[in-house]
């Protein structure tokens, strides 16, 4: 871990139905390290057996709709909070169905390291990708300025205060992406941050995102219960593939998902050598 100067991780969960996330077993000890932040339904009640880790960590929130631009409205909100604590230099959007693949001094100093956001972000010049991109979003979003990706990601300080402070990309998108059929199937979370980031600092964007998922088709990631997430199979996403970071070769993923609301006992029953923490 670097120097204990103040410099801490800021989490925020985008969710219905908050979870442990096994966070009480990957952060003891480290809960000056980062700070949390929760966007629950309008109204949500934490169940009595909650993890603590969540208790006063709500920040005012809106009706969430999958597909919707009230995606990426509480992603902002999120950030414009975490943003008011100085001490929050990276910024990590999960869910409840995600889980951590490694211990949080691994985590920590993994964000830590470069200088750049973690966001995966890619266009091909096809239909699935440029199919989406409107000529109505002109002069603010120009067409090579189009990108795609998942909506899971890993922020610098800087990156997360341009989408903070940003008054053209977001307002353009959020009015020609609806998600329906008139607006081009166009989903905003797929494109805002990236769109952003390739407009405002392409080059300091490492264009793959912090967590691993499987697909098998359709609009969402394979789900996984308890009897297939072994500590073979956890241990193959974590090492088996390398990516350069820090200047060095790292594991490419920090965050699994997605993960069943029935795997979290058979994972919690994990040793920590099993788990890897």
């Amino acid at each position: 871990l670097p120097p204990p100067v103040g410099e801490t991780v800021g989490s925020r969960i985008l969710h219905q139905l908050p979870t442990p996330l096994l966070g009480d077993r990957s952060n003891p000890g480290h809960e000056r390290r980062y700070s949390i932040y929760v966007h629950a339904a309008p109204g949500f009640q934490y169940p009595l057996d909650s993890s603590p880790v969540f208790f006063a960590r709500e920040v005012a929130s809106e009706k969430v709709q999958w597909g919707d631009p009230s995606m990426v409205a509480a992603e902002r909100r999120l950030l414009a909070n975490a943003l008011l604590d100085p001490a929050n230099k990276r910024f990590i959007m999960v869910s409840e169905s995600c889980m951590p693949l490694h211990d949080f001094p691994f985590t920590y100093r993994y964000l830590m390291a470069a200088n750049h956001s973690l966001l995966h972000s890619a266009c091909d010049n096809n239909w699935n990708c440029m199919g989406h991109y409107s000529s109505h979003m002109q002069p603010w979003v120009q067409q090579q300025q189009w990108s795609k990706g998942s909506q899971w990601w890993a922020l610098t300080w800087h990156h997360a205060f341009l989408a903070v402070t940003d008054r053209t990309v977001y307002p353009t998108l959020a009015r020609w992406c609806k998600g329906d059929n008139w607006h081009r199937h166009c989903y905003l979370d797929e494109h805002y941050f990236q769109t952003l980031l390739k407009i405002r600092d392409p080059d300091h964007v490492a264009r793959r995102g912090p967590t691993w998922a499987a697909w098998a088709g359709g609009a969402h990631p394979v789900e996984y219960g308890g009897e297939q997430l072994t500590p073979q199979f956890l241990r193959s996403i974590k090492w088996d593939a390398k990516c350069d970071w820090g200047g060095q070769k790292e594991s490419c993923f920090l965050v699994l998902r997605k993960i069943a609301p029935s795997a979290l006992g058979t994972l919690l029953d994990y040793t920590p050598e099993e788990l890897g923490y």
